[in-house]
């Protein structure tokens, strides 16, 4: 089998994939992944040619989530 670095117990919230630390509140537009914080989804869309960490998709804006 796989060893995995995460412990067994997962946690409630989802964190952020970019800081690990922060709750994931942020999308991007226009692929509409939804794995970041908004300070990192803003990080993403100040960058000279922003895209998706994710699928490289280019990024026009961060949109904050209400679950």
């Amino acid at each position: 089998g796989s060893t995995s670095s995460s412990p067994p117990e997962s946690r409630r919230k989802h964190d952020c994939v970019i800081c690990f630390e922060n709750e994931v509140i942020a999308a991007l537009v226009p692929c509409g992944h939804n794995l970041f914080c908004m300070e990192c989804a803003n990080k993403i869309c100040e960058k000279r040619t922003p895209s998706c960490p994710v699928c490289q998709t280019a990024v026009t804006q961060a949109i904050q989530i209400h679950s």
